[in-house]
């Protein structure tokens, strides 16, 4: 497929392998939302706001190695105002989450791989930038009502948050980020860089005192034999 895959909830346990080659746009799974929502919920109430969507343990990975970064690198692709996502277990390798415009986006319990390896090497929260992410949130729409918590992010560069238009990003208009696992595979000096930012960071310790990633943590002591055994284990596999 040029652009998407999959543009409907996914069913948990689903496997998505080498697609979106031909252009660098969206993601295996794509979703848009620009339509006026209305609806009788559980209770029998009119509401404008969806329930909630939920893509469960599935695993995406997605690299053209012939063709380096020509293909997307946004695995799940929560695009133009898509509200209402529950994102967990997933396991996504060479790429991530992104989040644009919208509402009601959370990002738990996944294991996200190298989304740092293509050639513009930019990392894991990419709130609207053209680059590598792990749960991309576009910063002139979102606020708390997003959360990307409990995750596992391995990155050789350190660039796990990527942010597109930083000034917007202060007190309440940040998505909520907590208790997150960070890794830099045998780099010691354990780098935490978020580029677009509105100040510069180089260290998670900075990121928190800025009020962010409450609880996270940040190790190298993790090999691609560890990731496989946490892939195996989030989806599980023996």
């Amino acid at each position: 497929a040029a652009k998407t895959v999959v543009k409907i909830d996914a069913s948990p346990w689903t496997s998505i392998l080498n697609v979106v080659r031909e252009t660098w746009d969206h993601g295996p799974f794509n979703s848009w939302d620009r339509e006026i929502f209305y609806f009788k919920d559980s209770f029998g109430n009119f509401s404008i706001e969806p329930e909630y969507s939920h893509l469960d343990s599935n695993f995406m990975i997605n690299r053209n190695f012939g063709t380096g970064h020509s293909n997307s690198d946004k695995l799940i692709d929560h695009d133009d105002g898509s509200s209402g996502y529950i994102d967990t277990n997933n396991v996504l390798i060479y790429g991530g989450i992104k989040n644009r415009d919208g509402n009601r986006r959370h990002s738990s319990n996944n294991l996200i791989v190298y989304a740092d390896t293509f050639n513009t090497s930019f990392g894991i929260l990419q709130p609207y930038l053209l680059g590598p992410m792990g749960a991309h949130v576009h910063s002139h729409y979102t606020r708390k009502t997003d959360s990307f918590c409990n995750n596992t992010i391995v990155s050789y560069s350190g660039e796990f948050i990527s942010v597109k238009d930083g000034a917007w990003f202060a007190g309440d208009i940040f998505p909520e980020m907590m208790n997150n696992q960070y890794f830099t595979p045998q780099n010691a000096s354990l780098p935490f860089l978020v580029p677009g930012y509105n100040k510069k960071i180089q260290s998670l310790e900075e990121w928190q005192k800025d009020g962010h990633d409450q609880g996270s943590t940040i190790r190298s002591d993790i090999t691609n034999k560890d990731v496989l055994a946490k892939a195996r284990q989030k989806l599980g596999l023996p």
